[in-house]
């Protein structure tokens, strides 16, 4: 009972907004950060890769690859690069009735980043692609798939990486956006 219930409340449109508006807060605390604390941004023409595993909803993964276009851009740098996103989840509607979701998606992204630590980068910025998503709905005896459907994706990325050595690190990410997972943990490799 109590899980539904945690799970109907952050679930709901309304809870994704507050977090959404939580943790674009706790950005800008670390955008107003003393600003001699900032470190030395990534340079021109970095490149950072990397792999998540998604957890909500459903599980699913992605990959992604940043490339630093300008440095020393209000303390920090600013990227370009792209992300390929699969996501699978289902649901129960009325009736007994199965609803299985099967996303992909690919979508150019830019971001903004500040180096608040010598090892810790957060980021923020946008992304604007496509996504292919097709239903599958079963009542326990039969089932139909649709046609599948292409969607425009566009939405917000939150996120920070820790890197354990100059190139190894760990990356969380959110992605308040449709069709691709909201949460997101990895690794990234930076060049």
């Amino acid at each position: 009972m109590i899980i539904s219930t945690v799970s109907l409340i952050i679930t709901s449109n309304y809870m994704k907004k507050i977090l959404a508006l939580v943790l674009a807060a706790a950005f800008g605390m670390t955008m107003a950060f003393n600003a001699s604390a900032i470190e030395d941004p990534d340079p021109v023409g970095a490149i950072t890769v990397g792999a998540h595993a998604a957890f909500y909803p459903g599980g699913g993964g992605n990959v992604f690859a940043d490339y630093v276009l300008f440095d020393n851009w209000w303390k920090g740098h600013f990227t370009v690069g792209a992300e390929a996103a699969f996501n699978a989840f289902s649901r129960q509607s009325g009736y007994g009735i199965s609803v299985s979701d099967t996303r992909l998606c690919l979508v150019p992204r830019a971001t903004y980043g500040l180096n608040i630590l010598p090892n810790l980068e957060v980021h923020a910025g946008a992304l604007l692609g496509l996504g292919y998503e097709q239903t599958r709905v079963s009542d326990g005896h039969s089932s139909s798939v649709d046609g599948g459907h292409i969607r425009l994706v566009i939405g917000d990325i939150l996120g920070a990486r820790y890197f354990l050595t100059d190139n190894l690190g760990i990356s969380a990410e959110m992605n308040y956006a449709s069709y691709m997972p909201y949460l997101n943990i990895g690794v990234a490799l930076r060049f």
